[in-house]
């Protein structure tokens, strides 16, 4: 009976499994010449400084500026900029005709006005956003803004009325 002959998967295991003990035997061939040598000489110390004089601060003869903040004719940075900025106008709060809608944008959370005011400032406005003391947005489309307005008559009952501000058709996309 001759030798027996082994399916080929089992010739390359072995082939494997004897490169990975050569490299486990070089790794630690190589370990241990490094370890052997001794180690180097320490290098010799720094020569001493010389002793300085001790030095003697100088006497501090310019005076730095102090920076004190103005806030005259400035907004407050704190406030909301909708509310501040459109609340100075007029006495009920915004002229609502001099408003321009500059663009409508989309998004997953809705549409987003962005409105120009007269005196050429922007803002982002979204449904429910407080224009001025009496003024709300309550529905943005693809090509208006609706705001309402609540407002006492003459008489002294509340009035709800309702602006819409639309587009100009050659700035729609």
């Amino acid at each position: 009976m001759g030798p027996r002959k082994r399916p080929d998967g089992v010739r390359r295991a072995r082939g494997a499994a004897a490169t990975a003990h050569a490299a486990l035997a070089a790794g630690l061939f190589l370990l241990a010449v490094a370890c052997s040598r001794e180690a180097p000489a320490p290098a010799p110390p720094p020569p001493p400084r010389p002793a300085q004089a001790p030095t003697v601060p100088k006497p501090a003869t310019a005076v730095e500026p102090q920076f004190a903040y103005k806030p005259e004719g400035r907004r407050d940075p704190f406030r909301n900029i909708v509310d501040a900025r459109l609340t100075e106008e007029g006495p009920e709060g915004i002229d609502y005709s001099s408003l321009k809608v500059a663009g409508i944008v989309w998004r997953r959370q809705g549409y987003f006005a962005l409105v120009e005011t007269a005196d050429g400032l922007g803002h982002i406005l979204r449904v429910n956003d407080p224009l001025g003391k009496t003024g709300r947005v309550r529905q943005i489309t693809a090509e208006s803004v609706v705001i309402e307005v609540r407002a006492k008559d003459f008489s002294g009952s509340l009035q709800t009325r309702t602006i819409t501000l639309e587009m100009k058709k050659e700035e729609k996309q």
